[in-house]
């Protein structure tokens, strides 16, 4: 359940009605920019994503990463390039975004989290531009993202899912690992193949199968 952020005057009612709910399964908690943030809101129990979109969050990405409660971050591209007075929708925009992107991804790996959680796209209208939004923040590492409409869910699962032929990719190498009995490395199309291409290629079928 997303919660008002911070600096809110519901923030603490949005606290303890999620802290009184057992459906509530994890907060969404908006505007993080310290580990006290993340603090307050785990004294409710539940488990903590927070949205990092703040020139202060970013900055604080270690200890927001490492606070205890928190399962996942998320990226708030919107609010972030407001806050930064980033020129929407150029190219110098989109690269210190996808730089910030990066920044949450790395420390969301170096904390052992889930994979961290994209920005909403904001254009309803396009689902195109909606998927390609999504497989660049799948190609970077993410594992899902925000939205704004129900009609977003199914384009994003979508979006999310491996390609055809990654996963005829993925299963040829599966096959030849099988076939290579137990070898360290082997080659399948002229590629090296060893433990670390493998163990991608697991990950991608075992994604499909989920």
């Amino acid at each position: 359940m997303r919660v008002n952020a911070p600096d809110h005057p519901e923030h603490a009612a949005d606290l303890t009605f999620c802290a009184q709910q057992a459906g509530v399964a994890g907060i969404l908690l908006p505007k993080v920019e310290s580990a006290a943030h993340v603090a307050a809101v785990w004294q409710t129990g539940k488990p903590v994503w927070p949205i990092i979109e703040s020139a202060k969050g970013l900055l604080a990405l270690e200890q927001i990463a490492h606070a205890e409660g928190v399962e996942r971050l998320s990226f708030g591209s919107l609010d972030l390039a407001l806050d930064l007075n980033l020129n929407t929708g150029t190219d110098a925009a989109l690269l210190f975004l996808d730089q910030a992107r990066m920044a949450v991804q790395l420390h969301s790996r170096g904390a052992d989290l889930l994979p961290p959680l994209d920005g909403v796209f904001p254009a309803i209208g396009d689902p195109d531009g909606l998927q390609r939004a999504i497989r660049h923040a799948y190609d970077m590492g993410y594992g899902g993202a925000l939205c704004i409409h129900p009609n977003q869910v199914a384009i994003i699962h979508c979006a999310l899912a491996p390609s055809t032929d990654d996963l005829g990719w993925a299963r040829r190498v599966v096959d030849a690992s099988a076939a290579a009995n137990g070898a360290g490395a082997f080659q399948l199309d002229g590629q090296m193949i060893d433990a670390p291409v493998l163990l991608r290629a697991q990950r991608l079928l075992a994604l499909a199968a989920n």
